[in-house]
């Protein structure tokens, strides 16, 4: 399922799959501004600077520490993706990640699932709609 492009920051690997979607996989760590400014530079790198479908898997004790949130929460953020879907594997990150979407918010759509089966789902559902706005103006710019 991977295509080979992958690049390793230490902290986190990002690949691009097949499939278009670029994996991040965390590490067990506590994520600062710096870190995730980081991944966004490698996820730009490995997409060419195209908007793409992310998802961030964590592992057991992987969080977030406050001005991450801050950045996550921000515009600027928001630029590589077209969609988020985190998968989780503590309370600790469901609780932080609740925050994050409801409270902050975040400048495209994410959402976080404890599978990645239903994270994938969910990330299709943007690639569906996607290709149907993509056809829509193809439509609209051939039916004057």
């Amino acid at each position: 399922m991977m295509s080979g492009t992958k690049i390793d920051i230490g902290h986190t690997q990002i690949s691009k799959r097949d499939d278009g979607v670029v994996l991040i996989e965390g590490s067990n760590r506590v994520y600062t501004a710096f870190d995730i400014k980081e991944i966004h530079q490698a996820i730009r790198k490995i997409n060419n600077n195209e908007k793409v479908l992310l998802l961030i898997k964590a592992d057991q004790y992987t969080s977030l520490d406050q001005g991450a949130r801050q950045y996550l929460s921000s515009p600027e953020s928001g630029l590589q993706s077209i969609a988020e879907a985190y998968v989780i594997r503590s309370l600790s990150q469901r609780l932080l990640l609740n925050f994050l979407i409801k409270v902050n918010g975040t400048p495209v759509p994410s959402k976080f699932f404890t599978s990645i089966f239903e994270a994938e789902n969910w990330l299709n559902s943007f690639r569906s709609s996607e290709k149907k706005l993509e056809t829509d103006a193809i439509e609209r710019s051939s039916n004057p």
